[in-house]
């Protein structure tokens, strides 16, 4: 009786030991599978993010410009034409300012377009001034569709839905009257057919944004990356990295603007993660003074600029990151 007893207990203890090995092996095959799947993932991540990058790259080495604050045939090309880009915005948003200054914003805003402005509770918590915000988004939008007759065409159809008729309509013909300095052709100029000094970028900058805003969403979206904020943000680092200043800095235009301000400044409060400016401090390296009397803390509070210390709010919200 005994030993049948002691038969039976080994019995037992074989079909725990048993149970437990092949527990154990199915534990292997698990983390081996999901290893391998692990490693597979973050390969096939890794080669489009970096086709990305490189399909960057080489787009703006296409690029080729013939400037128009030049009276030669001057012609700049790949990131330099940022440089033309940059100092473009600026010029436009200077001459924008005697058509602002003896105007408020319920001058210029249609009822709609003032009810969403002042919904907007990014722009409001941020204390944006308004009335900046469409100098720069004007500025930033004759610069990218130009002033010719098609791209005023385009800016008609933008600039009309949303300012006063006759606004447009001055501001336009001005910007379309200022030509190109190499041409001095005075026939030409007083038929408005000249060179115009905006020429317009879409089919640079539209191209360009399109790319950049698919590679920093591809990132933030992905699946196997959820929760893992410090490992997105190398990789938007690594992206970031390609940017010269003056790229940034027309970023930073961009992002004012109607067509932009899908990057950050058009979220909703809670939507921390969709302000992918502030999350991935994307205008982290345009220092202060770069862009003369534009503050660009005043429009992102909590970018990590460059030599300078992280807001008590920023280092809160890199908690909440995922």
């Amino acid at each position: 009786m005994e030993r049948a007893y002691r038969f039976w207990c080994c019995k037992q203890v074989w079909f725990l030991y048993r149970g437990l090995f092949s527990f154990i092996t199915v534990l292997l095959i698990y983390f081996t599978l999901k290893h391998q799947s692990d490693s597979f993932n973050t390969t096939a991540f890794e080669n489009k993010f970096f086709q990305l990058i490189s399909y960057h790259r080489s787009n703006i080495e296409n690029w080729i410009y013939r400037t128009p604050d030049s009276k030669s045939e001057q012609r700049e090309k790949g990131q330099r034409v940022f440089i033309k880009i940059h100092r473009e915005i600026l010029y436009a948003a200077e001459e924008l300012i005697p058509f602002l200054s003896n105007n408020k914003i319920e001058d210029l805003l249609n009822r709609q377009e003032i009810q969403k402005l002042n919904n907007n509770k990014v722009i409001e918590e941020r204390g944006i001034d308004k009335l900046e915000l469409q100098r720069f988004n004007i500025a930033y939008l004759i610069v990218l569709f130009g002033v010719g007759k098609e791209g005023r065409r385009v800016l008609e159809r933008f600039l009309l839905r949303k300012y006063d008729n006759q606004f447009v309509t001055k501001i336009l013909d001005y910007f379309q009257s200022i030509p190109a300095k190499w041409d001095n052709d005075k026939a030409r100029i007083e038929k408005n057919l000249h060179y115009k000094y905006f020429g317009g970028h879409q089919h640079r900058l539209g191209h360009y944004f399109r790319n950049l805003y698919q590679a920093v969403n591809y990132v933030n979206d992905y699946t196997a990356f959820q929760g893992n904020y410090k490992l997105k943000y190398n990789y938007i680092k690594t992206y970031r990295a390609q940017f010269s200043t003056y790229e940034q800095s027309v970023f930073f235009f961009n992002s004012l603007s109607d067509i932009g301000q899908t990057w950050e400044l058009g979220a909703e409060v809670s939507e921390i993660n969709k302000m992918l400016i502030t999350k991935y401090n994307l205008i982290k390296n345009i220092p202060a003074e770069f862009i003369l009397d534009v503050d660009l803390r005043k429009f992102y509070p909590d970018v990590e600029y460059e030599g300078e210390e992280k807001t008590k709010h920023k280092e809160k919200l890199e908690k909440k990151y995922t």
